[in-house]
């Protein structure tokens, strides 16, 4: 089951990948995220792990699985032994760009936390990709970005 949020974007999709490979940051962006640590320095590559505390979650680690700077990177963890990968691409287009967000859930048990968590799942993407479209235009137009 795939949970999906798509936005355009009025910024470059430079500015939209550096904000999105920027991940310790995000919490100071977004309200769906209390804290971003990566675990290791460096660069988001595959093997990379960060600790993530989101409001009425479990504390997760995720691990990056896939890069494609500056395009899409993926990353993923299991809850109640659900894997749980989420997609993050930014795509060119003549006015600026266009952000997808995804949340992919599979394996035994996923149909059912499909089912209880969709509307969290669906709010959620749509929040963050607002504050990535937000805060990216706010780069363009010269504001401070939070």
């Amino acid at each position: 089951m795939e949970f999906r949020d798509e936005v355009d974007v009025a910024a470059p999709a430079e500015i939209v990948w550096d904000l999105t490979i920027d991940v310790e940051r995000w919490p100071a962006m977004m309200e769906t995220l209390h804290s971003v640590e990566l675990l290791e320095r460096g660069a988001i590559a595959p093997g990379a792990r960060a600790r993530i505390r989101q409001p009425g979650m479990p504390v997760r680690i995720w691990t990056v699985t896939e890069v494609d700077a500056p395009h899409r990177f993926l990353w993923g963890t299991r809850l109640f032994g659900v894997q749980m990968d989420a997609i993050h691409e930014v795509t060119s287009t003549p006015t600026g760009c266009r952000n997808a967000l995804a949340i992919h859930l599979h394996g035994r048990g996923s149909g059912l936390l499909a089912k209880l968590s969709a509307k969290k799942l669906q709010a959620t993407l749509a929040t963050e990709n607002r504050a990535f479209r937000e805060n990216a235009e706010a780069r363009v137009n010269g504001a401070p970005s939070q």
